[in-house]
């Protein structure tokens, strides 16, 4: 994986970015994409709360089929992000996980995209449909939080005791992550 550094700001238009993702998630867009076979994996990162109108345009993704089956995992970046709107869009609170720090949130996708590519892959081979994109989404967020806090236990002191919350004691500048 590459990262690219980027620099945050401006409003959440949560609202245009579920359009936007939406018309992503289409025939002619998804199915003719490398990755049409399998159900997107969507990460979705907030440092704050919507600025726009989001609920119609959340309502209408909903009704995407490929949304419907998508692992779906929210990032809160810090103690601004609104976590119910990050679960309203996850379907479940249990799929929202709470970084403080960027060296956190870089170590969180790569285990995300590692678990999720894991379980689309296993799940694909063993035609598994018993258990529901939301119950998938959380236990892929859960253990990514449980392998980051093992790792972190290993090198350095971890705090928070919430499920989902990950707050690795670092004073970090978030700048340029």
């Amino acid at each position: 994986m590459i990262w690219n550094d980027l620099n945050a700001g401006g409003v959440t238009d949560l609202g245009a970015a579920c359009k936007e993702l939406d018309k992503k998630l289409s025939r002619n867009e998804y199915l003719n994409s490398q990755t049409g076979a399998y159900a997107p994996v969507i990460l979705l990162f907030s440092d704050g709360g919507p600025t726009d109108n989001w609920e119609k345009e959340l309502k209408q993704l909903k009704l995407n089929n490929w949304f419907k089956h998508a692992i779906k995992i929210a990032i809160a970046i810090g103690d601004d992000a609104d976590k119910t709107v990050l679960a309203e869009f996850t379907g479940t609170i249990e799929s929202v996980i709470t970084v403080n720090d960027k060296h956190t949130l870089k170590a969180l996708i790569r285990k995300v995209s590692v678990r999720a590519s894991e379980f689309q892959s296993h799940s694909k081979q063993s035609g598994d449909t018993t258990s529901s994109a939301e119950d998938d989404s959380a236990k892929i967020a859960q253990d990514a939080v449980n392998e980051i806090k093992q790792d972190a236990s290993q090198n350095s002191p971890v705090s928070g005791g919430d499920s989902g919350a990950i707050d690795v004691s670092l004073d970090q500048d978030w700048g340029n992550w």
